[in-house]
């Protein structure tokens, strides 16, 4: 995964914020990095199986204590506009959930979405959503995230996968 993330394309004045991004992403605790390899894979393994007319997601966070980064990971079985749109509302929200306990100021919450490619020429598409200090959430969109991600149907439907295509 690091290996798709490091080369992006960016503009000079972003390589800074990007090196922070890479080595929040490498500061997973290396006995969390198997059981994200497994949960990766088998979600990877999991979308591909989506019902048609729907939107299968698995989501999942990792976060080492209330002063390091937050880690997310998500796959979603299909890359589009609206899906990009609910993962970043997922890390706007799970950092927002962050600043109930926590200051944010120094904070930041990386996001990794991994989507199944069919055309043969790689396996996934990855693509990356970093949030630092808060994220000022409206109380509409506040409501609105925590009826798609919190809901006890949410959940449910997270733990299985399959979630209507959201905003």
């Amino acid at each position: 995964m690091l290996e798709d993330v490091a080369p992006s394309p960016m503009n000079p004045g972003e390589w800074e914020a990007w090196q922070r991004v890479l080595a929040s992403l490498d500061s997973l605790p290396v006995g969390y990095r198997s059981d994200l390899g497994r949960f990766l894979l088998d979600a990877l393994a999991a979308v591909a199986e989506a019902e048609a007319g729907t939107t299968a997601w698995r989501m999942r966070t990792f976060s080492a204590g209330p002063d390091r980064d937050q880690l997310g990971f998500a796959v979603c079985s299909a890359l589009t506009d609206r899906t990009r749109a609910a993962f970043s509302a997922w890390l706007q929200l799970r950092h927002h959930e962050r600043g109930e306990s926590t200051d944010l100021t120094h904070l930041t919450s990386v996001g990794v979405l991994l989507t199944p490619r069919t055309d043969g020429y790689r396996d996934w598409d990855t693509t990356v959503h970093a949030i630092s200090g808060d994220p000022e959430l409206t109380d509409d969109e506040l409501r609105t995230y925590q009826d798609l991600f919190n809901t006890p149907d949410a959940r449910q439907e997270q733990v299985r996968g399959q979630r209507p295509e959201s905003p």
